[in-house]
């Protein structure tokens, strides 16, 4: 851009009025300042959409402060809303930072535009490409701004549930090199991983009904077996009888519940179950 500036510098030296380039110009003022006008105009409806993001998350979480409080709700979901309430914060904020920038930015460009515009009729025309390029650099810093703008939201990889707050704001959480913010799952098709010892493995088929137990839940959960795992490995989950084998070989078989059961334990991701496949077998 110097180089630029330097050749256009001397080619005003070199070169001598031309006719028409005082229009140009004012045609380019106007056009710029129509172009930062439309900026500010739909940062502004950005930030209204953004004021209302934050009143509903406010809301929300108010409402869900109150579930946690009577043992309503878990933890985890209340802190879903504060995350969500401190998310929204913040990206106003960001939107009203850049407002900002962009207010400050177009009254410089003004300023400007005014002061080349009184003087633009002693100006020679080389000169007009001078002030175009210095235009030019001002839009280019008006589209960093909305570009740095954009990359102030935080948009989950996947539709899901926030299972688990990592980062609370202001603060950076890396796991093996890599930031994380927050465990999303997709809580809407809950599965269940069984344990399944290797001489028994044979029997299970895909498509089976199979049946989930829990002592965190009353009520009995059905599901079809939708995978089975190509590996075997050593038993991970154990009998509360100390006289049980610990040692046993396993292969994972994947549950998929039924979707009316899978809303009921939504919120139990994680959690030990119990799972009965029927293989047709004894």
């Amino acid at each position: 851009a110097e180089v630029e500036i330097a050749k256009a510098n001397l080619a005003r030296v070199k070169a001598g009025a031309r006719a028409g380039d005082i229009n140009a110009q004012k045609a380019t003022i106007t056009r710029l300042a129509a172009e930062l006008r439309g900026q500010i105009a739909s940062q502004r409806a950005r930030i209204t959409a953004l004021k209302a993001e934050v009143r509903n998350a406010e809301v929300d979480y108010g409402r869900y402060e109150y579930l946690q409080q009577e043992g309503a709700i878990s933890a985890s979901e209340l802190d879903q809303r504060r995350l969500k309430v401190d998310t929204s914060r913040e990206q106003l904020k960001e939107a009203q930072a850049a407002l900002e920038r962009t207010i400050e930015t177009l009254e410089e460009q003004q300023r400007q535009a005014k002061a080349t515009l009184s003087s633009i009729a002693e100006v020679r025309p080389v000169d007009v490409q001078v002030a175009q390029a210095e235009v030019d650099g001002a839009i280019a810093a008006v589209k960093r701004a909305q570009a740095n703008l954009d990359l102030s939201y935080i948009k989950a990889p996947v539709d899901g549930q926030i299972i688990e707050v990592i980062t609370k704001a202001g603060q950076i959480q890396d796991i093996d090199g890599v930031p994380r913010i927050a465990k999303i799952a997709k809580t809407e098709q809950m599965s269940a991983i069984a344990e399944v010892y290797q001489t028994d493995v044979g029997k299970v088929r895909i498509g089976q009904e199979a049946v989930i137990t829990s002592q965190a839940f009353s009520e009995k959960l059905r599901g079809k077996v939708a995978e089975i795992g190509l590996q075997v490995d050593k038993q991970k989950v154990f009998s509360t009888n100390p006289m049980a084998n610990t040692d046993n070989k396993i292969v994972k078989v994947k549950v998929i519940l039924n979707p009316e059961d899978s809303k009921k334990v939504a919120a139990f991701t994680n959690l030990q179950v119990e799972v009965l496949i029927s293989t047709g077998t004894q």
